[in-house]
């Protein structure tokens, strides 16, 4: 069983949509507005938001993860797209209310200017006004630390285990995820190393002022609480501005 065969067959029951994040991503779309979920993964997201009654697009690098998103869909709403993040205003020629990336996926791209690339490439694709929502692991948290372990998420027979291990001297984080599965009277597991950019807060908020965002709050969650050293979570909301405006 690969990490990564396993992490797309069990990802609806390992990561389902929560209503929390969802309320969260709710509070910058009008009613029947549009949004971009960018690394969509198997499109939990995009369709509880298109059950709410908004329009949503989402794209997401892994073939399988799409797959398996276009079998969730009977109608238009919400559409899947298979392209990388970096290259996603030269396969959507429409903007979107909300541009939202979750799910710790910025920092898979390789350094800072992919970051900055990447970020741009969602201002284009946000109106006048419209938002950006970016979701990371705390890593200011996992460098103070030293070390990082999440809570194991398992659901009937399946656990999924994460550590986040710093390596300051090269800004970077190695996230080991480890999939067991054990149903059937057999047990499986696997293993997986990633080597991830960890970007810290100040950093990330300096790469989205740049790219022309602005209004800039920071949470810890998606609860909406005051961001601190000891979230779990950096979430950064930020604006377009309107035409005109800077």
């Amino acid at each position: 069983m690969g990490f990564y065969q396993a992490l797309s067959r069990y990802y609806d029951e390992l990561f389902p949509a929560s209503p929390q994040t969802c309320d969260f991503l709710e509070r910058f779309l009008r009613p029947g507005g549009s949004a971009l979920d960018v690394a969509c993964g198997t499109g939990n997201y995009a369709c509880a938001l298109a059950q709410r009654g908004y329009r949503v697009v989402g794209v997401d690098l892994d073939a399988e993860m799409i797959k398996r998103a276009l079998e969730k869909v009977s109608g238009s709403n919400p559409r899947f797209l298979k392209g990388d993040m970096l290259k996603v205003r030269e396969i959507l020629f429409e903007s979107f209310d909300l541009v939202y990336c979750i799910g710790n996926s910025l920092p898979h791209l390789p350094d800072e200017e992919a970051v900055a690339w990447a970020l741009h490439g969602f201002f284009s694709l946000t109106e006048p006004g419209g938002a950006l929502v970016l979701q990371t692991v705390n890593f200011d948290r996992v460098f103070e630390t030293g070390r990082t372990e999440f809570p194991p998420i398992e659901r009937a027979g399946v656990r999924f285990e994460r550590d986040y291990v710093p390596y300051p001297e090269c800004g970077r984080v190695i996230f080991v995820g480890k999939i067991t599965v054990s149903r059937g009277g057999r047990t499986r597991s696997a293993t997986e190393r990633i080597k991830l950019l960890a970007v810290k807060r100040e950093e990330l908020t300096a790469l989205v002022e740049a790219a022309g965002f602005r209004r800039l709050e920071v949470f810890g969650d998606f609860k909406g609480s005051p961001w601190s050293g000891a979230s779990p979570a950096t979430v950064i909301s930020a604006y377009r501005p309107e035409e005109g405006n800077s």
